[in-house]
């Protein structure tokens, strides 16, 4: 994957690698699914846009990377890109397959209350994980109601918040709106106001 160590420029957001090299910027290959200046959703960063394509002296070898910028998080993460697939990092959702996401905000929670909250934390994480839609999806319509019902953990909390958020940013992108007006609207399907 990419990212530990840390470096700041005085107009460059953070640069997380991982005791990387970084050589110059090289043209996208032809066939490149992911190219330059599209948008890509991260599962633990969100949305983020391809900056440039970068080949890296990795400590055995030269790789071709994936620069992405994380505006929202001031950071930029380096992925080769033959780590794509593993690092669980996708296209953003198209606007067609929105009303899927809704309908599951709309849906009936799945509570289980009587579950201790360490073992619902478990299935939220792998839930967030995942990085689909969906899955994002779920997780916030459950944990939103739940907290309704009774006090949320702190680890519950930070997880609805994450989802929240990675899934706010990526309605907003497929919709062309504001992160934040999309999130009121998420939240008042979840909390039914």
């Amino acid at each position: 994957m990419a990212s530990a160590r840390m470096t700041r420029e005085a107009s460059v957001p953070r640069v997380r690698t991982r005791g990387v090299r970084r050589s110059t910027p090289t043209a996208a290959p032809a066939n490149s699914a992911y190219p330059v200046g599209a948008f890509v959703v991260h599962p633990k960063y969100g949305v983020g846009k391809i900056e440039a394509i970068l080949e890296v002296a990795l400590s055995t070898r030269t790789a071709p990377c994936l620069e992405i910028v994380f505006p929202q998080q001031e950071m930029k993460l380096a992925i080769p890109v033959d780590q794509i697939e593993r690092s669980g990092m996708r296209r953003p959702i198209a606007r067609r397959d929105l009303d899927d996401v809704f309908k599951v905000l709309r849906g009936r929670a799945s509570l289980r209350t009587e579950a201790r909250s360490a073992k619902r934390v478990l299935d939220y994480r792998r839930r967030l994980s995942l990085g689909d839609p969906t899955s994002l999806a779920e997780a916030v319509r459950d944990l939103g109601r739940l907290s309704m019902k009774k006090p949320l953990s702190y680890e519950e909390r930070r997880i609805l918040g994450t989802a929240l958020r990675i899934l706010s940013r990526e309605v907003a992108l497929a919709r062309g709106r504001e992160p934040d007006q999309v999130r009121e609207e998420i939240e008042r399907i979840v909390y039914r106001q």
